[in-house]
């Protein structure tokens, strides 16, 4: 009973943190209070998430449980809204001629687009596996010193790539794309 009633508890707490974090972004700019109060209910969600499954499960459950919450509430705010507020995308013009034609097979365009790809395939396998390599590889060497593999080191890995990663694609951003001044 006390477990169940935790557990509701969090989600309710959950749910409160995800929304008025939606709802400060939703504003933009103006006041913080939105943003510190869904910090406060984040901090408080986490530490019922923690209680009820021990740190490792906790935090898990706390990040899909946020996870999710956030995309009940983007999916009901895009139902609910009305047709009139949505935002049409400008229509393109299609550059299909209306004529059948094989200029789009010739070997140098076939040339061109597989090199395109390649270049972006093997670019975006670089940015995922080097802080994925870099993380584990981290994360591997702490046990050496105390001589045990827990769940903790586990989740000293995940966190750390989920740390490194977002770096590496803001370091690959600006290496690909330099300011131009």
């Amino acid at each position: 009973m006390f477990i169940t009633l935790i557990f509701t508890l969090s989600i309710i707490l959950n749910f409160i943190a995800v929304y008025f974090l939606y709802s400060h972004w939703k504003k933009g700019s103006g006041s913080n209070k939105s943003f510190w109060i869904s910090i406060v209910f984040i901090l408080f969600s986490l530490m019922t998430w923690v209680m009820i499954s021990g740190p490792e499960f906790g935090t898990v459950y706390w990040a899909c449980c946020s996870a999710l919450i956030s995309w009940l509430i983007i999916f009901f705010q895009r139902k609910s809204a009305p047709f009139s507020q949505r935002k049409a995308l400008p229509k393109r013009r299609s550059k299909i001629e209306t004529r059948f034609s094989l200029s789009f097979l010739s070997l140098t365009t076939l040339a061109q687009l597989t090199s395109r790809y390649t270049m972006a395939v093997s670019k975006l396998l670089l940015v995922i596996i080097i802080p994925f390599i870099f993380s584990a590889s981290i994360s591997f060497i702490l046990p050496l010193a105390s001589h045990s593999f827990s769940s903790n080191t586990l989740m000293f890995g995940f966190g750390l790539f989920l740390i490194i990663w977002p770096i590496s694609l803001l370091e690959f951003h600006k290496f690909t794309n330099p300011c131009r001044s």
